[in-house]
């Protein structure tokens, strides 16, 4: 059952806390020096590299008890000053007093290192008075708390759902952030059935074939150019297999215009495809980004790598599209 917590940062060294993890993402080499490569791996948070955000809880029985309750996908609000200020999903957790002094420090030796990661927190601005949670307001809270489940129950009675609830009162909607790959029988199904195999008309499947192959690769001309400026090489992979080089575009093909050096990088056939699907990713700077569903070492290689960039700048991926298409704008 989807939950919702609450954290306050009533004082002034929690406010300070909230620019370091809430309102800004940490700075990722603080994650780096204080956790291993498998649990970085399993919390799931080097997607996006540049969007962690955090919160910690103290030790303590009722922290302890509602950071075990805890699980990834519920709600998460911050609320100082009788406001209900940020709110987000837990995307996972951690018990780490390493990453927990590096992020925020500590206070009479003892640091927030119940840590739970967070979808990018949204800025609200609600009254508690002004928003009835259940069956009336919460007139206030005091530190890390879960709303009771009759609570959550009264909601659900109401809305029919925990986000409903959220859309209507905060008015945002949330994805959840589920790792899945997109399976594509859907598509094949739609594709008309041809009769490729005739015997009567062997060349004519073999037409097919290779103007199939060519639509794969891209237009004419543009493949050529992206040959060109890639020296024949693909741009994560360095392979130099002509046959299997294909000119990618950033934002898809939408005519001609699209069809700019610019928005086009030559891939291999199989990164092609992946990049297509996102389980390849590349961002504005030119870092790769591999899917955590892929597992394969070979793949996975690539994951942080950098793009290989053309010789002259004046070809370089655009980083706006690239940009656009990494944070899912396309």
């Amino acid at each position: 059952m989807t939950q919702i917590f609450i954290f306050t940062a009533g004082n002034s060294s929690a406010r300070s806390h909230l620019d370091d993890s809430i309102i800004n993402p940490i700075d990722f080499r603080k994650v780096e020096i204080s956790l291993d490569k498998s649990q970085i791996e399993r919390l799931l948070i080097s997607n996006n590299k540049k969007s962690i955000f955090c919160w910690g809880a103290m030790p303590g029985k009722n922290n302890l008890r509602n950071w075990n309750l805890m699980q990834k996908d519920d709600y998460v609000i911050c609320v100082y000053s009788s406001h209900y200020r940020f709110i987000s999903r837990c995307t996972g957790k951690i018990h780490s007093s390493k990453l927990a002094n590096n992020i925020w420090g500590s206070l009479d030796n003892k640091t927030w290192e119940y840590i739970y990661f967070l979808s990018t927190p949204l800025a609200i601005d609600i009254h508690l008075n002004n928003l009835e949670i259940g069956s009336s307001p919460i007139k206030s809270f005091g530190g890390f708390s879960r709303i009771s489940d009759n609570r959550i129950n009264d909601i659900k009675k109401k809305y029919s759902s925990l986000d409903d609830f959220v859309q209507q009162n905060f008015n945002l909607k949330f994805i959840p952030n589920k790792i899945r790959r997109i399976d594509l029988d859907i598509f094949r199904e739609n594709i008309n059935d041809q009769d490729f195999f005739n015997v009567k008309d062997i060349q004519d499947s073999r037409d097919r074939i290779l103007a199939s192959i060519c639509r794969r690769q891209g237009q004419g001309e543009f493949r050529r150019k992206l040959l060109k400026v890639y020296d024949n090489k693909c741009a994560i992979t360095n392979s130099t297999i002509p046959e299997t080089l294909e000119a990618a575009h950033i934002i898809p093909y939408k005519g001609s215009s699209t069809n700019h050096i610019q928005n086009g990088i030559l891939l291999r056939a199989d990164i092609h495809t992946l990049f297509d699907l996102n389980l390849f990713r590349i961002d504005e700077n030119y870092i790769i980004y591999v899917d955590k569903t892929i597992e394969d070492n070979e793949y996975r290689n690539f994951d942080s790598k950098y793009l290989r960039l053309p010789a002259s700048e004046e070809f370089y991926p655009s980083r706006d599209a690239l940009k656009k298409r990494f944070e899912n704008k396309i």
